[in-house]
């Protein structure tokens, strides 16, 4: 008879030795992750940049706006001649100043002023002028854009950390202060200002203290009446429909 393969006898296993992890390079959602947590302050730097790369790309070639016109040639004023009034070279063949470069303006008893109404924005694209040329004025809307998001980041801040970052780039990037960004207009500046204002900051300080009182303050209310009728209210029937709570209000404001 023939014997079969030897079969070694069962002995105690060697202790296996631990699977080796890879220490490559992290998937693309860790680095996102990393990259997302990052400080507001380069979420702010990365959103100029962005900005800043959609001017170099698209460049400002040409005006959208006639208040543009009227808003720069104001400040071309201020810097070249030292005057608000625009001296019209062809009032003796065209007195009803058909030909003149900006659509209106604003007429005094001493002349007419392309864009005087407003000086404070002329004044600061006079100053971006003089520092920087024409570059400036593109400077000055992107600053008023990437602005106007982190003071909306700051202001998300104060009522749940957790809508910091996603609030700048909704308002940077997601909101009609994108395109404002390119246009020599005065709104990226007045959201930014709007943002900074000192009333503003205060008024979501207390939203957002409301916010965190509310329910600790409906709680003891409702302790409150449960300790003076002996019972807790067990239907929605007992307690006011929300269109009565409405009315009420409303009326309260009349």
């Amino acid at each position: 008879m023939s014997e079969g393969p030897l079969v070694p006898a069962a002995g105690p296993t060697a202790p296996t030795a631990p699977l080796a992890v890879p220490t490559g390079p992290t998937a693309p959602t860790g680095r996102l992750a990393r990259l997302w947590a990052r400080p507001l302050v380069a979420h702010v730097a990365m959103l100029a940049l962005v900005l800043g790369l959609g001017l170099f790309l698209i460049g400002p070639r040409v005006g959208y706006s006639s208040d543009e016109g009227a808003a720069l040639s104001q400040a071309r004023l201020l810097v070249r001649d030292h005057t608000w009034l625009y001296r019209y070279p062809l009032a003796g063949i065209d007195p009803q100043d058909q030909a003149r470069p900006f659509i209106r303006g604003d007429r005094g008893t001493k002349g007419v002023a392309p864009y005087a109404k407003h000086p404070l924005y002329p004044a600061v694209l006079a100053g971006a002028d003089w520092v920087a040329g024409p570059a400036g004025w593109w400077v000055l809307t992107l600053i008023g854009t990437v602005g106007a998001a982190a003071m909306a980041a700051l202001l998300a801040r104060r009522l749940d950390p957790r809508l910091t970052r996603a609030t700048l780039w909704v308002v940077g990037v997601g909101s009609p202060l994108l395109f404002d960004a390119y246009f020599v207009l005065a709104h990226s500046l007045a959201a930014f200002a709007a943002g900074a204002g000192p009333r503003n900051s205060a008024s979501v300080r207390n939203m957002a203290d409301q916010a965190r009182n509310t329910p600790a303050a409906a709680h003891q209310a409702i302790r409150r009446s449960h300790g003076r009728s002996g019972s807790m209210p067990t239907s929605r029937a007992s307690a006011p429909a929300p269109a009565a709570k409405a009315a009420r209000l409303w009326a309260r404001t009349k």
